[in-house]
């Protein structure tokens, strides 16, 4: 059984209650908000842009609680970004059944907000890695890097547009991803 957090709240990621609500929302793809701090949702992965870590159809379950809150390199979150580029990286994002779409877009040219999965490459005070813009200085403060696997499905800090992303973009980080009927915690 979890213990007590120094803030006193139960360590939700170790107790069979928190695995319990995210092998449910997985199953059934739903979101979960509950009163002793369990905030869960999932999305579907619309493209290849994280393979092969995530593929098209993967359903991934993100805890909400951290949205907003600092992330450490490594983690995959899903984050809001806001690009001019998705004509020509086409990513649906990962959505849940909100998905959008290049024809939702208000008008041609204009920057579009889509969800997006993505791993954090660095934080802030970490340098910027070598092949984005901006290389060679570091992470603002407040802002994390984040990167696609393959950034010809989708952009990602490394998009002159895009570049490192205020920690309000970040909507959760990732806790598990069902593939088929199998359940990978992250």
């Amino acid at each position: 059984m979890a213990g007590p957090c120094k803030s006193g709240a139960l360590r939700m990621e170790s107790s069979w209650k928190y695995r319990f609500l995210v092998k449910l929302c997985l199953r059934l793809r739903l979101s979960i908000a509950l009163k002793r701090g369990y905030a869960v949702t999932t999305f579907k992965m619309s493209n290849d842009a994280m393979a092969p870590e995530l593929r098209t159809g993967d359903l991934v379950a993100v805890d909400t609680r951290s949205a907003g809150q600092p992330v450490r390199v490594g983690d995959l979150v899903v984050a809001s970004i806001k690009c001019a580029s998705w004509d020509t990286a086409s990513e649906g994002g990962s959505s849940s059944d909100r998905e959008s779409s290049s024809e939702d877009s208000e008008s041609a040219g204009e920057e579009e907000r889509r969800l997006v999965v993505r791993k954090v490459a660095a934080v802030a005070g970490d340098p910027i890695p070598h092949d984005g813009p901006g290389s060679g200085s570091a992470v603002p403060e407040g802002c994390v890097y984040l990167l696609a696997n393959d950034r010809s499905k989708g952009p990602d800090s490394r998009t002159s547009d895009v570049g490192a992303r205020p920690l309000s973009d970040i909507l959760g980080r990732v806790v598990a991803v069902r593939r088929g009927g199998r359940i990978t915690w992250l």
